[in-house]
């Protein structure tokens, strides 16, 4: 499979973005030598976002949940600027039958942007961006 320039690729899962010490986090701040790409891509979510936007990283919180045809990931970023929070969470579906059932959602400050859902994962800078994007249109 072709993958765009926008979709997640094998370097979002092997880079290590490094979480500050004070961030609250269900995953580790660091990555290290056999560590799950995916923390990797959830850490670089709200680096990025922070990098994008200007805002000061607080919380993380990965989850996956094994569903009767695929695996489900949902990662919630929280991060703060001048008094205010930010909160986004992508959630991405892989369909273990491989019948493109895929999909990637994404919801800001408790908002839908359905005009966003894609079937494939966007990389981490990408989502990022939609995320500044919509803050800042």
């Amino acid at each position: 499979m072709v993958m765009g320039r926008n979709q997640i690729a094998a370097y979002d899962n092997a880079r290590s973005w490094i979480l500050p010490d004070h961030v609250r986090s269900n995953i580790p701040l660091r990555g290290s030598v056999g560590m799950l790409g995916a923390h990797n891509a959830a850490r670089g979510l709200l680096v990025e976002i922070c990098r994008h936007t200007g805002a000061v990283p607080l919380g993380l919180h990965y989850h996956e949940v094994a569903r009767r045809r695929g695996w489900l990931t949902v990662v919630t970023a929280l991060a703060g600027s001048n008094g205010s929070f930010l909160l986004v969470t992508t959630r991405s579906f892989s369909d273990w039958r491989r019948t493109g059932d895929d999909g990637w959602r994404i919801c800001i400050n408790g908002q839908d942007l359905s005009t966003e859902d894609r079937g494939q994962t966007p990389s981490v800078p990408m989502q990022a961006a939609i995320v500044d994007r919509w803050l800042n249109p």
